[in-house]
């Protein structure tokens, strides 16, 4: 991958197994090498100086090591922690605790910006301004996660990926020597064929609109079945009304904060003592979500407004879930920085359950909801909220 300029052959027992051309075109070799697996994530960032690309798997796909990850700078294969940490903070939420995106990933920056003769195999590197490199990546990953709909995941057809690039962007950061520079819209690529920039002047985005499907069936009160040219699709429709909801809470949190709504009875909830000094702390945070809370004495906190978008879920229950996860108290302290993880734990609890059965004007006004929004192709958590079955996989089933 660092070398597509070269011709690669591998020979095992006698046999050629493997065959590279030389290829200018990072994902068309990466593909061929099969690298993030069938439907990769791909990214594309450029700004002067810098270039980012990578082939990586999708968030449904991630393993619970980082060892078929590969990273290279200028070129040079290398192990990295400032990176690896990027390139998971770049999926958010979309890869649970633990689990790694598999792929590759290529930086290219002028020499002077690092150094490579920290590891006596070269195998290490030393970046002199690293959070800005750590920025630039997970920035380029996040703008790629982000920008797959499910209009682009159904219109690849299952087939090959979906790509976000940018030609310039931000360092980002906030950091006191950043250099913002202009931000430019995403340029997507899907299925087999490129989709180019229109100011390049020729081909567009191609997508597909969920509700212009035809609703069939309600399936285990929890999928919903949708028929299409040559496919059916099936949309778990607690993870794509979840998606929906994690974006308009995001949304309403840019504008300040979550619009609350009081409660007719106030609820009670006891707190355990070893967190209730900081549960009191948090309460700051808790009202830019919606909630408004005072403490009633000894362990009791009342509860007097839940976020509007919750309805009538119980506000106990999801601070009971809140106390209860491990970082919960990190959390706290720095709630800026694990904000998607509290929000996309709030857009769970006000989401639609399985085990409901929805009218078909409920179906297709979720499906438009689900496709006005960022990464509607997965849920918070980094599930898939369509799958799709081809007929010809159909045909197959039943030997035709």
């Amino acid at each position: 991958m660092g070398y597509r300029q070269m011709r690669f052959s591998l020979i095992s027992d006698g046999s050629q197994s493997l065959q590279l051309h030389p290829d200018s075109d990072f994902f068309a070799r990466g593909k061929k090498l099969k690298l993030g697996g069938e439907r990769q994530l791909e990214v594309l960032h450029q700004q002067p100086g810098f270039t980012v690309q990578a082939l990586l798997s999708r968030p449904t796909e991630g393993l619970g090591s980082a060892n078929r990850l590969r990273l290279l700078v200028n070129r040079r294969s290398v192990r990295d922690k400032l990176l690896l940490r990027a390139v998971k903070e770049g999926f958010g939420t979309f890869l649970g605790p633990g689990r790694y995106p598999h792929g590759v990933l290529s930086l290219e920056l002028p020499p002077s910006e690092v150094d490579v003769n920290v590891h006596p195999q070269k195998s290490e590197v030393r970046f002199r301004e690293s959070s800005q490199i750590f920025s630039l990546v997970r920035n380029a990953i996040h703008a790629a996660v982000q920008n797959v709909t499910v209009g682009q995941l159904i219109a690849a057809g299952g087939e090959g990926s979906v790509v976000a690039a940018t030609n310039s962007g931000y360092w980002g950061g906030g950091y006191a020597q950043q250099r913002p520079l202009e931000r430019q819209a995403p340029i997507f690529f899907s299925g087999s064929t490129p989709l180019l920039d229109p100011q390049l002047g020729e081909r567009k985005p191609l997508e597909l609109a969920l509700r212009e499907l035809r609703f069939i069936a309600q399936v285990f009160r929890c999928y919903l079945l949708l028929e299409g040219s040559e496919r059916i699709f099936v949309v778990d429709m607690h993870a794509a009304h979840e998606r929906v909801v994690f974006a308009r809470i995001k949304e309403q949190l840019s504008s300040g904060a979550v619009r609350s709504q009081s409660l007719l009875l106030p609820e009670m909830i006891e707190i355990p003592e070893d967190q209730l000094e900081q549960f009191l702390r948090f309460a700051p945070a808790l009202t830019r979500l919606g909630f408004e809370t005072a403490h009633f004495g000894e362990r009791t906190v009342v509860v007097r407004s839940v976020p509007s978008i919750l309805g009538m879920t119980s506000a106990a229950q999801f601070f009971r879930e809140l106390l209860s996860a491990p970082a919960w108290s990190d959390w706290l302290l720095h709630f800026n920085e694990h904000l998607d993880e509290v929000v996309s734990r709030l857009a769970c609890h006000g989401s639609i359950r399985s085990g409901r059965l929805l009218e078909r004007e409920e179906v297709y006004q979720l499906l438009a909801d689900l496709e006005e929004v960022e990464s509607g192709a997965f849920c918070p958590h980094g599930r898939p909220v369509v799958r799709e079955i081809t007929k010809g996989e159909l045909e197959d089933l039943f030997g035709r």
